[in-house]
């Protein structure tokens, strides 16, 4: 029993951060409605204060108190507060700014309340890039905009957590594949996962880097001035390098990109820092912009235009029925079909574009040895039609492979009649194959001059 009782403890944690995870990660939605709905002494107060609070109250009141129809609970309870806001801002007890930014700590509580009944404690990834995108974007417009220039601190700060925290989650997921694919390869795990774990521990370690020179900018200004003053000295040994002035002190609107030193000034790192993060939610804003635009000029090519095309074709027939034939309309109709058209112009594009998608895929990519040689007979055959072969629909896999190495003099009949054997076993039959004959199979159809595994 202790030990259910800590598991659900533990759970109980792990959803409350997850509550605060979702408000750090949509933080800029909070910030911007503040920065621009409320007054600078009570801004503080409702990020930092109220936010929080109602994110670990709804957090709490769902843990303890179970729900049975807890969406409907939560509707009728956004409903009467909804009334109350109404109320209170009819009677000016409070201004309608302040009503605004309750209903969004009503979100969070609201928020609070359904992590208790959640499996998972973790929003889902495509929710998490799209939070790091929308800190970035709403960095880039922070500069701009003098009122939410102050926010550009805090967002730093929380696009650093999300960006560490999402690569938790990425790496999480694909420890539970590789745990998964132990089971059905004898323990060797694919080559894409173990390439992915190096890549995660690299970017693992440049976050921290990142995030320990921009809280230490300011030492970083200190090492660039020595190196200097070294290279300096190299190349002029008899003369002795003094260090520039530092710049005068003045008072910076963003402490957190201020130095550590008394001059409270943004140092160069940090500047540095700044235009790259600006620069990223540019291209994520031009991004999002093709994006939207490649939609519309789908939706108008498949849907609008045919429409438009058809009410134009009846406005015509209406105007000719006096005068032209029936037959005469049709034919007329007949010259220009649109869905030709279409097809003609966007199948060039979508091929191109399967093209750049499309990655060969590789013996190693695959889990277990059932699905590494039914790949192995999929890239035979699709190596034997490029060679000249004309595969049917009717024939079985061990045929297939007859006729492959009845056309192909070359191949090897006992390679080919070995991999109809292995195919079978792995489509129909229970006995799983040992990596050691999967890799001798792999070997023999190599030797053929008519396979060559992928590379790239």
């Amino acid at each position: 029993m202790k030990g259910q009782e800590r598991g659900q403890v533990r759970l109980a944690w792990q959803r409350v951060l997850a509550v605060w995870h979702e408000y750090i990660l949509f933080f800029p939605v909070f910030g911007i409605t503040c920065c621009l709905l409320l007054t600078e002494g009570e801004r503080g107060l409702w990020l930092f204060v109220w936010y929080p609070l109602s994110a670990l109250i709804g957090a709490a009141w769902g843990v303890i108190v179970r729900w049975r129809r807890e969406n409907l609970w939560i509707l009728l309870l956004s409903v009467g507060a909804m009334a109350l806001a109404a109320a209170g801002i009819l009677q000016e007890y409070f201004t309608w700014q302040q009503g605004a930014a309750g209903m969004l700590g009503y979100m969070l509580l609201a928020r609070g309340i359904q992590a208790g009944s959640r499996s998972y404690a973790m929003l889902e990834k495509q929710w998490q890039f799209a939070g790091i995108a929308l800190t970035l974007i709403s960095y880039a417009a922070a500069h701009y905009v003098e009122s939410l220039f102050v926010l550009q601190g805090y967002l730093s700060i929380t696009g650093m957590i999300s960006l560490l925290t999402l690569l938790f989650y990425l790496n999480h997921h694909q420890l539970v594949r590789a745990n998964r694919a132990l089971h059905g390869g004898n323990g060797q795990l694919p080559r894409s996962i173990a390439s992915f774990n190096r890549r995660y521990l690299a970017y693992l370690v440049l976050g921290i880097v990142v995030m320990v020179l921009i809280f230490f900018s300011s030492f970083m200004d200190e090492v660039s001035s020595l190196l200097h003053r070294f290279i300096a000295m190299l190349l002029r040994p008899g003369e002795t390098v003094e260090a520039p002035p530092p710049p005068p002190p003045g008072p910076s609107a963003n402490d957190f990109l201020s130095g550590l030193g008394e001059a409270k000034e943004p140092s160069a790192f940090a500047k540095l820092m700044e235009r790259l993060m600006i620069g990223a939610g540019w291209l994520i804003i031009a991004a999002l912009t093709i994006w939207v635009l490649g939609i519309v000029l789908k939706k108008l090519i498949k849907t609008w235009m045919p429409g438009l095309w058809k009410r134009l074709m009846l406005l015509w027939a209406k105007k000719d029925r006096a005068e032209a034939s029936r037959g005469y309309v049709d034919e007329e109709t007949d010259l220009f079909q649109w869905e030709q058209l279409r097809h003609r112009l966007t199948n060039p594009i979508m091929k191109a574009a399967v093209k750049l998608r499309r990655r060969t895929p590789r013996l190693e990519d695959y889990a277990t040895n059932k699905e590494r040689i039914r790949f192995l007979y999929r890239d035979q055959v699709r190596r034997a039609v490029k060679a000249g072969y004309e595969p049917h629909r009717y024939l079985t896999p061990s045929e297939t492979l007859q006729g492959i190495a009845e056309q192909q003099p070359s191949a090897s009949p006992d390679s080919l009649k070995a991999l109809s054997h292995a195919y079978n076993e792995a489509r129909y039959g229970d006995q799983e194959m040992s990596d050691a004959q999967v890799k001798h199979l792999a070997e023999a159809l190599e030797s053929n001059h008519s396979y060559k595994p992928s590379k790239d």
